[in-house]
């Protein structure tokens, strides 16, 4: 039976956006500034460009194979014998960025609202919930963003745009020069550190069969990138700009410490970072559910299960005991840095290998009249 293509591109353009806006949001300017110091504007743009290229390489792959996800597709191209073990790594990392994200929420919550809660009770209650959102279908899970993203969107874009002429008191220029840096910055090693932080984009991948207009799926996805980006990028130059490139590497979570400093005219609030830190707590729960969801439904895709509700019960204990692996928020950091080098390979180099695999296919296909790919399947749908 044919799935029903319920999603609309506006419905992706949400998950897209509620996916990456997480809780990479406090700790994002520490990372920018550690990889390029002054230079860290031009190394989130670098960033956000890498991730453009895979959004728009998966994007694309989707178009190709319009009834695949990218589980199944990427088995077609390179062979399932190939494709598996780069598969299932995929999975892991998803898993591992779950658990990481629920680590990094719970350490926040201890530290900035409930010290006397042990980080266990915040760890499991967002993995529950994760778990059993997890369980519905696409339909219902692109609604749950469509409601959040609202709540996300706009409490959060509307605070960063705040925050720009709200800290121009304590804004130095000073501390964004020389704009191309000192010398000793890692333009390529930060690039990919920063797209590390938007990897959830990385859902879209499952989506396929539930998309409608599946061809307007690449703008779509590039407006989004465009919105999310924007805001990461404003975030770390603003960040850069008060704090300085060398008190920025101290700071563990720069964005709450920015959020702390700023006052609204009037003192409308009298604590600015409170109201930003329950918008966050929503943004989080949408990220880790989408890695979540991307983990189950990609298991589902590769071991060929009717269902995946088992699927999201099987590993949430695995979920919670990668969580409480690292000994402390350092070494939470150090796993996460690891994690997201793999999953540059894994999620953007990957796809546009498979991309330039399918474009060759298809030259060759032109030329040669019938492609092996042609005689084993029916055709798939051109790009638009």
């Amino acid at each position: 039976m044919e799935r029903r293509k319920e999603i609309t591109p506006f419905q992706v353009g949400n998950i897209l956006i509620s996916s990456i806006i997480g809780p990479g949001l406090l700790p994002f300017p520490r990372y920018a500034a550690e990889a390029a110091g002054t230079a860290a504007p031009l190394v989130t743009v670098l960033g956000i460009f890498m991730t453009l290229v895979g959004v728009l390489a998966v994007a694309f792959l989707n178009i190709h194979y319009p009834e695949q996800t990218f589980f199944r597709y990427s088995e077609r191209i390179v062979g399932r014998w190939i494709a598996l073990p780069l598969n299932l790594i995929i999975i892991f990392i998803f898993l591992f960025l779950t658990a990481f994200m629920a680590r990094e929420f719970g350490k926040v919550v201890i530290t900035s609202v409930l010290e006397n809660t042990p980080v266990e009770a915040s760890l499991i209650i967002m993995l529950l919930m994760a778990s059993l959102s997890s369980r519905n279908d696409f339909t219902t899970f692109s609604y749950i963003h469509q409601f959040y993203t609202p709540l996300i969107l706009f409490p959060v874009l509307f605070p960063v745009l705040l925050l720009v002429p709200l800290s121009l008191g304590n804004m130095n220029p000073l501390y964004l020069q020389p704009i191309f840096g000192d010398g000793s910055q890692r333009f390529f090693e930060g690039g990919i550190t920063v797209a590390g932080f938007f990897q959830e984009f990385f859902i879209l991948s499952i989506l396929t069969r539930s998309v409608q207009k599946i061809e307007r799926i690449p703008i779509t996805a590039f407006w989004g990138m465009l919105v999310v980006g924007g805001a990461y990028f404003m975030v770390g130059t603003v960040s850069l700009a008060v704090f300085g490139p060398e008190a920025l590497k101290e700071l563990l979570w720069p964005t709450l410490e920015l959020a702390k400093l700023t006052l609204l005219p009037g003192q409308i609030l009298e604590r600015f970072d409170a109201a930003f830190l329950a918008v966050w707590v929503v943004a989080t729960f949408t990220s880790l559910l989408s890695s979540y969801y991307l983990a189950v439904h990609g298991t589902t895709e590769i071991f060929r299960l009717r269902d995946h509700k088992a699927v999201g019960l099987f590993y949430l204990p695995y979920v919670y005991l990668f969580a409480i692996i690292p000994k402390n928020v350092f070494s939470l950091y150090d796993f996460m840095n690891i994690v997201f080098r793999l999953g540059f390979i894994l999620t953007i180099l990957y796809p546009l290998g498979l991309l330039g695999i399918v474009l060759l296919r298809k030259k060759g296909g032109r030329k040669g009249g019938k492609g092996k790919e042609k005689e084993e399947a029916p055709k798939p749908a051109p790009f638009s």
